[in-house]
């Protein structure tokens, strides 16, 4: 992962092995509120600066090696100073790379296949299999909540869909992380039209590589101590609390 770095420290991969028993994976907004003492009204502000917080246990690892894997991941993030790319599908495979696509798994397609339906246009009779993941571009992002671009493929097991995640890289390589909070889909012309938060930092452009299926984000730790191994007889027990990250930018 040598295209992320922060502060000198490559932006580690956490364990593809390693899934969540439970996680909280939600948006933080940065808002103000002022109380009036004498009338009680409340004034709010809302400031840029949203992000996903993440918060994860993890079931007891029994095996050394993997203990000792997990040890060097936490110890190597140095507290705050470090970051890692973390899925927000935490059950699927592990996300590509930076700059990378997505991959493309073809499933075999049978009769007995439950998604499959007498009215369904994209699939035809003598099909053999079906992608799995969904395919989206970008055509245009005309403001910071909003993602315009062609649905190619909606994959009937795992689809696009409200509440659901996409991320993107920038021209840097610093991966993006955003939920969707509404989708208009012209049927005819399958252009979608997605609002997102909160609101991007950075737009994705026409030939980046967008991941839908395999979606996730940068983030670092809440606290110094907030990687926490616990060791009970034979099973070690892990939890995390971190905060999503983005590079320091400097405007003049």
């Amino acid at each position: 992962m040598a295209t992320y770095t922060s502060r000198g420290l490559p932006v580690q991969r956490f364990p593809a092995w390693l899934k969540p028993s439970d996680i909280a994976l939600n948006i933080s907004a940065n808002t103000s509120a002022f109380g009036s003492p004498f009338t009680r009204s409340v004034q709010t502000v809302e400031l840029p600066g949203a992000m996903h917080m993440l918060e994860a246990g993890f079931p007891p690892i029994y095996d050394a090696e993997r203990v000792n894997e997990l040890r060097a991941f936490s110890s190597r993030l140095r507290g705050q100073a470090g970051r890692f790319l973390f899925p927000a599908y935490a059950c699927r495979y592990a996300p590509p790379l930076a700059g990378l696509p997505e991959r493309v798994t073809m499933l075999p397609l049978t009769a007995d296949n439950a998604d499959i339906t007498a009215d369904n246009n994209v699939i035809s009779a003598d099909a053999t299999q079906v992608q799995m993941e969904t395919t989206f571009t970008v055509s245009s992002c005309p403001d910071s909540v909003t993602i315009v671009g062609v649905l190619w493929f909606n994959s009937q097991r795992h689809p696009m869909r409200v509440g659901g995640y996409i991320a993107w890289d920038d021209a840097t390589g610093w991966r993006h992380l955003h939920t969707i909070v509404d989708i208009a889909l012209d049927g005819e012309t399958s252009v979608a039209a997605l609002t997102v938060e909160p609101p991007m930092r950075a737009r994705p452009g026409p030939a980046t590589p967008m991941h839908v299926h395999a979606p996730a984000g940068i983030f670092q730790l809440t606290d110094a101590a907030a990687a926490n191994l616990r060791q009970s007889g034979r099973a070690v027990s892990f939890s995390l609390s971190a905060v999503q990250s983005f590079p320091l930018v400097v405007s003049a």
